[in-house]
């Protein structure tokens, strides 16, 4: 009985030290970058799902829509409130969280100013989670408002 129990505790410990330990990329905190941008940069994200809602006057769902995201492009997107499969025509009116921000980058070094841009961040993960936009005020139904919430991190391929 002994000499079971040293390997009894052996074969435990080796059985622990063996199995893997996968961490999601946003288990880490990367909170202290001030740079939104870099601050999202950081958990290098290339396959998640994230909820996003345009509100605007154009076309296309206009309640949120659960983007899926592989390899850094929108490959699918399902309407939160019913369910709902996003038409494959309509998805181009959504963005990546990194074409927000070179959307975002874009529209700030306009020669001529906006009438209004305005941008909140996810205090952890650094992807805007309001704009509010408006490139003139004498052009009407020009508005544009988008939300961003729920991010969910995939698997990497």
């Amino acid at each position: 009985m002994k000499i079971l129990k040293p390997i009894l505790l052996l074969s435990l410990l080796a059985l622990l030290f063996s199995c893997r330990h996968t961490v999601s990329p946003l288990d880490l905190d990367f909170s202290s970058l001030t740079e939104p941008r870099a601050r999202w940069q950081a958990y290098k994200l290339n396959n998640y799902t994230i909820e996003q809602q345009r509100v605007c006057f154009c076309i296309g769902p206009h309640g949120f829509v659960k983007l899926t995201v592989e390899n850094g492009k929108i490959v699918a997107g399902v309407e939160v409130e019913n369910g709902n499969d996003v038409p494959a025509n309509q998805l181009q009116y959504f963005q990546t969280v990194d074409q927000v921000f070179d959307w975002l980058e874009q529209e700030m070094e306009r020669e001529v100013p906006l009438a209004k841009l305005e941008v909140e961040y996810h205090p952890r993960y650094g992807y805007p989670t309001s704009i509010a936009y408006d490139y003139s005020e004498t052009i009407a139904d020009d508005e544009l408002w988008i939300s961003m919430r729920a991010l969910e991190a995939k698997g990497e391929k």
